[in-house]
């Protein structure tokens, strides 16, 4: 496939066609997998082989019915973030990008894919992380290496101004999902 960006033609990779797994090189001779998870409509699902739960499991009840996983507790939302969190945030996904990333998508118009965030209920420390776009979506050609620098950059350190609700706190895991625009 050939992308225009720059008045220029290029060979775009394609990745995430089909459910694999990724080993994304963290320094020489390190590796993180990554599970890609491609449904039969075009849905894909990417987090590290490390998670506890499957997008599946998040998505899904006991009983098997699909949940709500905006992750509300009754009525109340189970995580409450400030403003200082949601700069945080998007603070930690632009330093994620590198330029050739950010260009390329704003090249071929790409604008936004899901970031869903597993909390400890106690501590409000995020420990999980998948990523959700649609395989036709210009994220298919941003390398799985990216993914993993944006999860570093959720996962290593607390997150300024999120808590959980005292209510939800006796749950198994709380979180929150968005839709992430490019950062400008």
């Amino acid at each position: 496939m050939l992308i225009a960006a720059s008045g220029m033609a290029t060979a775009q990779t394609v990745y995430y066609q089909t459910t694999t797994t990724y080993n994304v090189q963290v320094s020489p001779g390190v590796y993180i997998t990554f599970n890609c998870d491609v449904d039969e409509g075009g849905m894909v699902t990417l987090y590290p082989s490390v998670n506890q739960f499957s997008y599946d499991q998040w998505a899904t009840n006991l009983d098997g019915t699909p949940t709500d996983i905006d992750f509300f507790y009754g009525n109340k939302k189970s995580v409450i973030m400030t403003e200082q969190a949601h700069l945080a945030i998007q603070s930690r996904v632009r330093q994620a990008f590198n330029f050739l990333e950010h260009n390329e998508l704003v090249a071929i118009g790409e604008t936004k894919f899901s970031i869903n965030l597993l909390f400890d209920p106690v501590t409000a420390v995020p420990v999980e992380i998948a990523f959700r776009f649609r395989s036709e979506h210009g994220y298919r050609y941003i390398h799985p290496s990216f993914f993993f620098r944006l999860a570093m950059q959720l996962l290593a350190t607390p997150i300024p101004g999120i808590t959980v609700h005292p209510d939800a706190q006796g749950q198994n895991f709380v979180g929150i999902r968005w839709l992430q625009g490019i950062p400008e």
